[in-house]
């Protein structure tokens, strides 16, 4: 089952793991701030009824969470390629090798997208 420390150890990026953190202790932050009990037509007053997560809900979450980082990491990584293939620093055949892999990664992207759908 997968856990808080199970992600942390899926990064090894130490800005995703504080990223992770913040989350983390903001949404601990949120369960601790309860809201104000409320009163019924008969003046009485009701606790709010909280909804925890299911096991199977948390763990949809966390794979949507993760999926949207590795979204934006691939996202960063084709736009400093492309800034590359502007540049002068490769040669043709480095560029075209380059633009290959790009290519298939966006063919990839796109498979997964649609799979998803």
């Amino acid at each position: 089952m997968p856990s808080f420390e199970n992600l942390l150890t899926a990064f090894d990026d130490p800005r995703m793991k504080n990223l992770l953190v913040d989350l983390d202790e903001s949404g601990r932050l949120k369960r601790m701030a309860r809201p104000a009990p409320t009163t019924d037509a008969e003046g009485n007053k009701r606790e709010p009824v909280e909804q925890p997560y299911t096991g199977e809900m948390k763990d949809r979450l966390i794979r949507e969470i993760v999926a949207g980082f590795e979204h934006r990491r691939l996202d960063r990584e084709e736009r400093l390629e492309i800034g590359k293939l502007r540049g002068e620093e490769l040669s043709r055949e480095e560029k075209i090798d380059a633009l290959a892999a790009l290519l298939e990664r966006q063919k990839m992207k796109h498979h997964k997208k649609n799979e998803s759908s």
